[in-house]
């Protein structure tokens, strides 16, 4: 196991591969464990991708010098940590609201505990204008927007994507041209 980790740390595609076929069910068991039961399939695909993220980056940072330490345990562990801070860093994203006329409407995530109707209200767009951006982007498109709405910069996410900076920017660039076409916004 410590030899095909360091390979695909080195850039093995095929050892990156076993990596990931031997550890699909437990990547598969987290984003079980963290999705809601009312979870779209959609959302469900999010975590996942966050997900390999976070095994990629528990590869490429396992230090398979010790032995205290399985790659398993660690890579859980990882999993865990990638979830919770991608799940919180949802919660605290400015709900943008996209009503039937087209007009756009922002409103702090910041609903009372004591008023459930509006909290599901606002789920709901929420979920709405999700669904809507993931229709009119490309898949490479999707990753990375959803990858710079979390707070990462071009650079991070061409690293986790493992392509170029200017590829990531272009595509930052099309993402906004697109959602300015589709969404009005008015100041």
């Amino acid at each position: 196991m410590t030899e095909t980790i360091r390979r695909a740390k080195n850039g093995d595609q095929a050892a990156f591969e076993a990596l990931l076929d031997r550890y699909t069910p437990l990547i598969d068991s987290m984003v079980g464990r963290f999705a809601s039961d009312s979870a779209t399939a959609e959302d469900r695909e999010d975590l996942r991708q966050e997900a390999l993220v976070g095994f990629y980056k528990a590869m490429m940072h396992f230090d398979d010098s010790q032995s205290e330490v399985q790659f398993g345990l660690y890579a859980r562990e990882c999993l865990q940590n990638r979830m919770i801070s991608y799940l919180r860093s949802q919660q605290k994203h400015q709900r943008v609201v996209l009503l039937e006329d087209g007009a756009l409407i922002e409103k702090a995530a910041q609903v009372s505990e004591g008023d459930p109707a509006s909290l599901l209200a606002d789920e709901e767009a929420y979920l709405l204008l999700s669904r809507r951006i993931r229709e009119i982007l490309s898949g490479y498109e999707n990753r990375v927007w959803w990858l710079y709405l979390s707070g990462r910069t071009a650079k991070e996410i061409a690293a986790m994507l493992q392509t170029e900076e200017k590829s990531v920017s272009n595509a930052i660039y099309r993402i906004r041209r697109k959602l300015r076409a589709v969404i009005p916004y008015s100041p």
